[in-house]
């Protein structure tokens, strides 16, 4: 048995208008999260994960469900599912390769962001609990040599000042960054990708969301989906950013506007040295 799901202490807290929090365990390789909560999806204004301080992966309530429906993956009232590793792979070693490795010296907090309490509140106090899916070293599931990688999930706002063309410039690329999907929430009408001038990826609204659906994805309303791994082939599809000068997302715009881009990327690092014999 490869995975299996492990109880998380419980979060210290929970309540409205607080930010309950629980440190993880160090050690197993972490590919997502399940909380159980009587908060519904706008009242999660965050739940993020953080690794030695570093915040590695960032999503509001609302961005859970939406990453879920686009995945077609089960749905129910309760239950959020916050993604480390990335079960819509067609192999193993693409579901596994974005998975968080950890150490067992590694200070992990998950951390919630909780609105403030309704008025009138019919929901009572805050429930929240949580489970995590963990496996071994993702090492024994890919083979000895191959270079390992970090998940960030990040939210950037991008102002469109005009309908028609905009240009963002300023998304993470460069040496390691390793692009799976960007969701765009505003009203795009036509996405072009530029590496240093050249086009490697074009195409309009329409023709995107009936390639994803032939894929089998779910596009989800008022958004445009980027998705370099829509085959399911991971490890072949995901999309290197190194530039010699720069990497452009033209986007055609209906009208002006702001433009939420949610960003999953895996940020490659040199896997550990191997020893050697005389």
């Amino acid at each position: 048995m490869i995975r299996t799901t492990r109880e998380i202490k419980s979060f210290s807290g929970a309540a409205w208008g607080e930010r309950p929090e629980v440190k993880l365990a160090g050690g197993p390789v972490y590919q997502g999260i399940i909380l159980t909560t009587n908060l519904e999806p706008e009242q999660i204004i965050s739940a993020e994960l953080f690794v030695n301080g570093d915040p590695r992966i960032r999503l509001t309530g609302e961005d859970m469900k939406m990453l879920e429906r686009f995945k077609k993956k089960w749905e129910q009232d309760g239950k959020f599912f916050f993604p480390i590793g990335d079960f819509s792979g067609n192999s193993l070693e693409g579901q596994m390769i974005s998975g968080l490795e950890t150490s067992p010296t590694d200070n992990l907090i998950f951390r919630v962001t909780v609105a403030g309490e309704p008025d009138p509140n019919t929901q009572g106090n805050v429930t929240l609990s949580a489970e995590a899916i963990v496996n071994s070293r993702v090492q024994s599931g890919l083979g000895d040599g191959m270079a390992q990688y970090v998940p960030r999930i990040t939210t950037v706002t991008f102002h469109a000042g005009q309908s028609g063309l905009n240009i963002h410039d300023s998304l993470p690329h460069g040496e390691g960054v390793i692009i799976k999907r960007v969701h765009l929430k505003g009203e795009l009408e036509h996405l072009r990708v530029l590496k240093d001038k050249r086009r490697i990826w074009e195409r309009s609204a329409g023709t995107n969301e009936y390639l994803l659906k032939h894929n089998e994805r779910a596009p989800q309303p008022g958004y445009f989906h980027f998705d370099a791994v829509e085959s399911g082939f991971i490890l072949a599809e995901m999309m290197d950013t190194v530039v010699q000068e720069s990497m452009e997302w033209e986007m055609r715009m209906t009208n002006p506007g702001t433009v939420q881009i949610l960003l999953e990327t895996l940020e490659r690092i040199a896997p550990p040295a191997q020893s050697k014999t005389a």
